[in-house]
């Protein structure tokens, strides 16, 4: 019974895992191309056509030489002032957050870096589980591995 329980956990993680292999997106591509829409884009899309509004979202890339350094800076600072330091994942600040939320019984707190954040935004949704943490964490390190 105790076998047969376990065999089913580990097939049950294997089949995930697959899953998350195949669904895994493709980050390279972003090196050369923008992407046209975003995880975040698609669900305020739906929430807009359920409210009966129109659901186009008008957005245009600017450069990045055109964003004042100024703000590039308070961004960072703001956001993620150990991003020069780290390679995606603040496994520190994650940590801190994790011990945060589990001494407030709820979770809060992300830890999450700049990298993490667009991952999250390019290809997830604001759910706060621990599921989605992870390919959060899988999503940035590919992020950092393919992009500049």
């Amino acid at each position: 019974m105790f076998k047969r329980l376990i065999f089913a956990l580990l097939l049950a993680m294997l089949l995930w895992l697959a899953y998350e292999w195949v669904t895994f997106p493709d980050v390279a591509g972003l090196a050369k191309n923008n992407p046209s829409t975003t995880a975040f884009m698609e669900l305020r899309r739906k929430e807009l056509k359920r409210e009966g509004k129109d659901p186009s979202i008008d957005n245009r890339w600017i450069a990045y030489g055109r964003i004042s350094p100024h703000l590039r800076r308070a961004v960072l600072v703001a956001e993620d002032d150990q991003f020069y330091e780290h390679e995606g994942v603040d496994i520190k600040a994650m940590q801190d957050a994790i011990e945060r939320d589990w001494k407030r019984r709820r979770i809060t707190h992300g830890g999450s870096t700049i990298t993490q954040q667009l991952a999250k935004n390019l290809y997830l949704s604001p759910s706060r589980n621990p599921i989605r943490k992870v390919r959060e964490y899988f999503i940035a390190r590919a992020l950092e591995e393919h992009l500049t």
